[in-house]
């Protein structure tokens, strides 16, 4: 059964593909950061059950405080799986943070979208999160 951030995560994609279809594209960057962080905290929260981390494991989810792909929650995974970003994953990780920018400059400054940076924003997402998916997968498998 398919877990329920993930769900969710898929619903919100439906709609990312909607806003960018109907030209809504600075809603579809938001969305697209919404459905980042539901998938990081799906991965978070998936390395600690899968190595096992008990309630330390719990702890730790506490003091991250969010799942946004911050400079925090990247050091988090960074020395929970023994993997830099920048040399693990250095285009998603460009990708990504190109998207934060962007998502950022519509926030809090009231810029605008265009139908390729809303189309780049989901496509970073689905790549950033898709590769730390693996990564997790990769590593908590020999645990298991």
């Amino acid at each position: 059964m398919a877990d329920s951030r993930e769900m969710t995560a898929e619903m919100i994609e439906a709609e990312i593909d909607r806003f960018i279809v109907e030209g809504q594209y600075s809603l579809a960057v938001i969305l697209s950061q919404t459905m980042l962080e539901l998938l990081v905290e799906r991965e978070v929260r998936g390395l600690a059950k899968g190595l096992d981390t008990g309630s330390f494991g719990e702890a730790t989810l506490e003091l991250l405080g969010s799942f946004n792909l911050n400079r925090r929650t990247q050091r988090f995974f960074e020395h929970a799986l023994d993997v830099r970003f920048n040399e693990e994953m250095p285009d998603e990780l460009q990708a990504f943070l190109d998207h934060n920018r962007l998502r950022n400059r519509i926030v809090h400054e009231g810029a605008n979208a265009g139908h390729e940076e809303a189309a780049a924003s989901l496509a970073a997402v689905r790549g950033i999160t898709g590769r730390l998916h693996e990564i997790v997968v990769e590593r908590t498998s020999s645990h298991a």
